[in-house]
């Protein structure tokens, strides 16, 4: 009798969580949906002109860094908020 109750009390769960689950995916695809349908299609040269405060761009915005720069990085932002969590200051 307990099993039972404990199955039903994991199917309602499982059958909540589904719905939920569900509902998100729909109101996601409803979203993308509206906007793919009513979304402006104007096609535009100076839509596809870069924009930087009036003046054109040069070269690629993208630069390679080593990886030697990033396990520093990411360490030392865990190690700043962990002192950060040491010194508090007055409780």
């Amino acid at each position: 009798m307990i099993e039972s109750a404990v199955d039903v009390g994991v199917n309602n769960d499982l059958r909540a969580f589904l719905i939920y689950g569900f509902a998100v995916v729909a109101v996601v695809g409803t979203m993308l949906g509206l906007s793919f349908v009513l979304g402006q299609r104007k096609n535009a040269h100076s839509k596809n002109l870069p924009f930087e405060s009036g003046i054109v761009s040069v070269g690629s915005a993208q630069f390679h860094t080593t990886i030697h720069f990033y396990l520093p990085a990411i360490l030392f932002i865990i190690f700043d908020l962990e002192v950060f969590s040491y010194f508090r200051g007055p409780s």
